[in-house]
């Protein structure tokens, strides 16, 4: 062993894998099973030692020699995520469903009242989800929108309400990381909001019609109105406006 470790794998061995064999050298010199160990900080040929091997062995070898570890509940994880990604309406927290045939949710539409929000005094115009899904967002006729927070049971509890409009607020947007969210109101102003602490960040004011619709930028640094004046602005979250674009009116902007 010694002497094909010097005459045939030293001499392959560059950077790193020099020095491993430098040591595999020195451990073959041990002159004792405890000497060996102890250098090596070996466990000994029990249990807990051969499964760290067959790990190890799992990462350098390809998967047609030695299947990956714990390979068959991966595919099973799999399975079963792909089964519920094309449940198309899958409305179910509950992992148990089986793999012997297509799941499909009993009540592919929510029809159940779970809970009635009554802080607005007029109309709702507009809701939106946060994309971690621990927030909600309304617009009302009522000039306010409002920020709901998801507690641990699913209910919705009021957080924040945003009272800047002096009409009503048409559309909510969340910042791609959640913390700021942009209302647009039928007042021509769009709010850029710290969701957070509740308050007014920036005011925007170039629109002659009611704001209909903002979408963000993917940078979370920038984003779009648009409204009844067919124009679109592009702006940064510091107040500046970037671009302006005229032509048709603006309902619901898509950025990528």
């Amino acid at each position: 062993a010694l002497k094909t470790l010097r005459t045939e794998l030293t001499p392959l061995a560059t950077g790193e894998r020099k020095v491993q064999l430098h040591r595999l050298s020195s451990l073959l010199m041990c002159t004792s099973a405890a000497d060996l160990q102890e250098k090596a900080k070996w466990e000994g040929s029990g249990e807990d030692s051969r499964r760290k091997l067959l790990s190890e062995l799992q990462g350098l070898l390809p998967s047609s020699l030695l299947l990956p570890e714990r390979r068959l509940m991966v595919l099973v994880e799999q399975a079963l995520d792909s089964q519920q990604a094309a449940c198309k309406l899958h409305n179910t927290n509950s992992p148990r469903f089986s793999l012997l045939k297509d799941h499909k949710c009993e009540h592919q539409v929510p029809n159940v009242t779970k809970q009635i929000l009554e802080d607005h005094t007029d109309e709702v115009w507009h809701l939106h989800f946060s994309h971690d899904g621990r927030f909600l967002a309304s617009a009302s006729k009522d000039t306010t929108a409002r920020i709901y927070k998801v507690q641990a049971d699913q209910t919705l509890q009021l957080l924040h309400t945003l009272g800047a409009h002096q009409d009503a607020v048409a559309f909510v947007c969340w910042s791609p990381d959640d913390s700021m969210l942009l209302t647009c109101g039928n007042d021509f102003l769009v709010y850029l909001w710290d969701v957070k602490r509740g308050e007014c960040i920036s005011k925007f004011a170039r629109h002659t019609a009611a704001i209909t619709a903002c979408a963000w930028m993917p940078d979370g640094r920038r984003f779009v109105t648009g409204g009844y004046d067919k124009n679109m602005f592009m702006w940064d979250i510091e107040g500046h406006e970037i671009r302006h674009w005229h032509g048709g009116g603006i309902n619901d902007p898509a950025l990528h």
